[in-house]
Formats: C-alpha cells, sequence, structure tokens
C-alpha cells in the first residue's frame, strides 16, 4: 500500500488497532505533499486521543470496581485515590492529569452518549472534561443530553476547548439558571492561585476566581499603567505586566517598610563576583540569569552550602549567615568591610581564617573574626563567608575530608542564599557526611535542618506530584517512633517532603518510601508491586 492508501485505510477504519498499524507504516515514510503531512498528523492525533480515551474508561472502570470491593468489605484492595496516583506514575503524567482521566472516564460511564464518543476517538479528553463538567450541573438527563450534544458536534467540527467550554457553559446556565448560580458559589469557594515555574527563569501564574473581579483587576492595572513616553518601546501587555507587578510587589504596608519577600537562590560565586556568566538557580522553580541573582544579592543574606561534585548532593551547609556587603567587600577589595562579632552557633574554625588555602583564591576571601578553618586552609574559590573547609578540614567536623570551599553563595531577599560544589577533592562515602547526621532533638525539624531540607528536595518526593516544598509536609521515611530518641530519627536521612495527598497514600494506603543513604536514590513501593526509583537532585 501506498501513503495515500494507508491513510485512506486508517481514516475508514476508526482509530483502534488497524489504524494503528496503518499509521506506524505511514508515519515511516516520506510524505510526498504537505496536504498529506496534515493529513497524517491528524489521524495520528485522533489515534493518540482514542488511547488517552481508552485509558480513561479503563481507570474509571478500575476505579468504580474498586469502590464496589470496598463497600462489600473485601480487603487487599487499593482504594480509588491510590489507583489513581499509581497511573499517574506509571503514564508519567501529574496526579492532576491522571484525575482528569479518571472524571472523564467516570463520566463516559454514567453517559453513554460520551462514552461511545470516547471510544471512537470523536473527542479529546480535554474537551469532553469540558463538557462533563458543564452537563453535570444539570438534573435533568434530556437537559444534560443536549449539552453533551453541543459540545460533541463543536469537537467533531474542529473547534478548540475554549469554545466548547463556553458553548457548553452558555447553555447550561440558560437551562437551568438556579443550577448556575449555585455552581458559581461552589467554584468561587475554590478560588486559588497556581504558580508554574517555565523556561529561561520565566513563570506562569493563574489565578482561578470571579471573572468580574478578576477583570476589574486588569482593568485597574491599566488603568495605572505609566503613559508611553517618547523613548518607551513596551508593548501593551508590557505595561500591563509591569504595572500588575508594581502595585503587587512594590506596594508598602501599613508601618511604611518596603515590602520584602523571601526566595532561596543558588550562585555561583564566580558569577556572584563578575567572572562568569553562569545562571542561579531558584529550587523547585527553575533557573535565573547571572544579572538577576547578582541583583537579589545586594539585599539579601548568605549562608555557605558544600555539595559533592561528582554526585552534586549536600554534604556541608553552614549554620552562620553573612552580610553581603562585609563579604563581597572583602573579596572585591573595595574597602567596604564591615566589623561583625562572631556568632554564638559558628560553626567553629580557627582564628585568622582569611587567609588563602592551598586552593588559593583572592587574598581576604574568608569571613572576618576567625570564622575560616585552621591553618589558613581557607576556600578554594571566593566563596562569600569562607564557610567551606579547605584540606584538612576543620574542627566539629564542619566539612568532609580532603574536600574544598564553597563555590556558591546565592542570597534570596529577606531570604537565605547557599552555595554549590566546589571543582576538585575526593569526599568519603554519603553516610560520612555531616548533613547526612544532622538531626533535631524533637519530632519536628529546626530551621537548619528545614533550610537544608527545602533546599535538596524542592518539591514533594512523589515524581508525579509538582507541589512545591513550601506546601507540603515533612514526612519520616522511617515512621516516627516515640520510644526512641528523636535525633536518632529526624535526621536528613529520614526525611522527605510529601504533599498531603501524597502522605495519607503513605501513611494510609500502604506506599513504602525506602532511600539509599550512599545513593540518595529512593525507591517507591505502591501496593500494586510496582517500583519507582527517584534520584535525588542535583544541587549544582
Amino acid at each position: 500500500m501506498d501513503l495515500v492508501e494507508l491513510l485512506d485505510f486508517a481514516e475508514s477504519s476508526g482509530p483502534g488497532a488497524a489504524a494503528g498499524w496503518a499509521l506506524d507504516e505511514a508515519a515511516a515514510r516520506e510524505c510526498a505533499s504537505q496536504r498529506d503531512s496534515i493529513r497524517l498528523v491528524g489521524l495520528l492525533h485522533r489515534q493518540g486521543e482514542w488511547a488517552r480515551a481508552q485509558a480513561a474508561l479503563v481507570l474509571a472502570r478500575a476505579c468504580a470496581g474498586a469502590v464496589e470491593a470496598l463497600a462489600g468489605g473485601e480487603g487487599g484492595v487499593c482504594p480509588p485515590r491510590s489507583l489513581v496516583a499509581e497511573a499517574a506514575l506509571i503514564c508519567g503524567v501529574t496526579q492532576w492529569e491522571a484525575n482528569q482521566l479518571a472524571r472523564v472516564g467516570r463520566a463516559g460511564l454514567t453517559e453513554p452518549t460520551l462514552g461511545r464518543a470516547l471510544a471512537q476517538g470523536r473527542v479529546s479528553v480535554g474537551c469532553a472534561d469540558s463538557v462533563r463538567r458543564a452537563a453535570e450541573r444539570l438534573d435533568d438527563p434530556t437537559d444534560r443530553g443536549r449539552v453533551v450534544g453541543l459540545g460533541l458536534r463543536l469537537a467533531g467540527g474542529g473547534h478548540c476547548r475554549p469554545r466548547v467550554e463556553e458553548a457548553c457553559e452558555a447553555l447550561a446556565a440558560d437551562l437551568h439558571p438556579e443550577g448556575f448560580s449555585g455552581a458559581h458559589e461552589v467554584a468561587f469557594a475554590e478560588r486559588c492561585v497556581w504558580y508554574r515555574p517555565r523556561a529561561a527563569g520565566m513563570a506562569l501564574v493563574t489565578l482561578f476566581g470571579a471573572a468580574d473581579q478578576l477583570r476589574a483587576a486588569m482593568e485597574a492595572a491599566g488603568s495605572s499603567a505609566s503613559p508611553v513616553g517618547e523613548n518607551d518601546h513596551r508593548t501593551a501587555d508590557q505595561r500591563l505586566y509591569d504595572a500588575m507587578v508594581e502595585r503587587l510587589v512594590g506596594a508598602e504596608p501599613a508601618g511604611g517598610d518596603p515590602a520584602r519577600w523571601q526566595v532561596l537562590v543558588r550562585l555561583d560565586a564566580a558569577t556572584l563576583l563578575g567572572l562568569d556568566e553562569r545562571p542561579g538557580l531558584i529550587p523547585g522553580v527553575g533557573p535565573v540569569s547571572a544579572e538577576v541573582g547578582r541583583l537579589i544579592a545586594r539585599d539579601a543574606t548568605w549562608r555557605g552550602l558544600l555539595t559533592d561534585p561528582g554526585s552534586g548532593r549536600p554534604v556541608w551547609l553552614s549554620e552562620r549567615a553573612y552580610p553581603p556587603g562585609a563579604v563581597l567587600g572583602r573579596a572585591r577589595g573595595d574597602g567596604t568591610q564591615r566589623a561583625r562579632p562572631p556568632d554564638d552557633d559558628d560553626d567553629g574554625g580557627g582564628p585568622g581564617g582569611s587567609g588563602v588555602g592551598r586552593g588559593g583564591g583572592p587574598s581576604g576571601c574568608g569571613p572576618p573574626n576567625g570564622c575560616g578553618p585552621p591553618n589558613g586552609c581557607g576556600p578554594r574559590l571566593a566563596g562569600p563567608g569562607g564557610s567551606g573547609v579547605g584540606r584538612g578540614g576543620g574542627p566539629s567536623g564542619c566539612g568532609p575530608p580532603n574536600g574544598c570551599g564553597p563555590r556558591v553563595a546565592g542570597p534570596g531577599r529577606g531570604g537565605t542564599g547557599l552555595g554549590g560544589t566546589a571543582s576538585g577533592g575526593v569526599f568519603g562515602p554519603a553516610r560520612s557526611w555531616p548533613v547526612e547526621t544532622a538531626s533535631a532533638d524533637s519530632y519536628l525539624p529546626g530551621s537548619r535542618l528545614r533550610l537544608l531540607l527545602a533546599v535538596r528536595q524542592p518539591r514533594c518526593a512523589n515524581p508525579a506530584c509538582g507541589q512545591p516544598s513550601r506546601r507540603c509536609e515533612v514526612d519520616h521515611i522511617r515512621p516516627f517512633d516515640r520510644s526512641r530518641a528523636a535525633a536518632d530519627q529526624t535526621v536528613a536521612s529520614n526525611l522527605q517532603h510529601l504533599n498531603k495527598a501524597c502522605h495519607q497514600l503513605k501513611t494510609r494506603w500502604g506506599w513504602r518510601y525506602v532511600r539509599d543513604v550512599d545513593t540518595g536514590v529512593t525507591t517507591i513501593t505502591t501496593p500494586l508491586g510496582f517500583d519507582y526509583r527517584v534520584p535525588p537532585c542535583r544541587l549544582d
């Protein structure tokens, strides 16, 4: 069969195994015309959406079976929540996407018309979800059928999801105005904000709330935007964005002090000093440009962090924070050093630690007041604060054996900056690293241990969950035993961040987490016997 015959066969047979064979053959061939290329793209997309729809129906049937089994008192049955979480892991999608599959599949089982359209590949999972939401607000089966029929006609006619959703919502509101009002009240109670990191140091903020209020907010920001000047080449969207950010971030509180916020940034010391342009990193968000990192560095607090250059895992975290002015002034030699008394919780270090050790760095790179290691073994690079340890190490286990000083000291506005690895040096096994044995004297970790966890694991330990660590709970991998000393259990190697829902899966539904201390790899074993290996996050 030639290409056109394969495409005709796939189109006439509809999505399924036969069409999959034909499309696989067609995709391996060179398309003779642009028309054939676009036709093949459309058929492949329909086949893919059909496969997603089948997955949604299978998942929904499995969840329905679990509900019946649990209601009948059967033991050893995973609940629907656990099944959906398993589906997210095995499909490599987020739990939100897996939940969407389950919802659409359930709607396909209860609405025969929608179920047939999904089975035949006549509607995408996204459009089916929009149709489902509008139809579920109606009690009358006839009215629901009208909404479903409208959505399927529009989806089959090539209309995109926003158009399908708008039309179905409008019809549902006309058919049952009181139901729409009630749905609005329920939806308004779920108003929230989502933050999603994007490439190139950008992010996407989504506000879910009342349409009239959000539109009014945009209009207010637009009216307050500065007028276009002679040399202002910003677009209307850029001016609106600048105005909204200024209203949100630049406002002063009632007390009159400038607004401040906290963000954690890792920045290479060479970049901080202007010797390199390596991007910084906001844990759980993504990279930021070197210029932005240096801008944040001017008004922040720094803390030294030492990581293994091979694995990128943390090996040491300073207990002492440093102001940027004093350390940058010493590193740059501009005479702006400010005297500062030593802290009570200093990690130790010998007197005069501002000398340069074997690794060598700019003169005076170490911290003032004897905060550096003994014997003049200062940091190999000009890491602000100089709190890393050169060859020979410092007292109290402040640095790894044969190690070197920190390479990074990235600050956060009102928060804490952290350092990264220095080149060279061979570290001992992971179990001997100070941060792996860093512990607390109670069930809850202290501030230093929480900071280490936030840097080491910026998101939930479940790879299908994208929740940042600040919105997660701290979980003991090996359950906390109150008959044992807390210092042996509330330890870095036994702690992880878990979203509340993922935490409940572990504590209530048999999900098991095991961490290999030597490699940092966490193995997740689900109730159905699937194993997922999650490597540690690199910090360099």
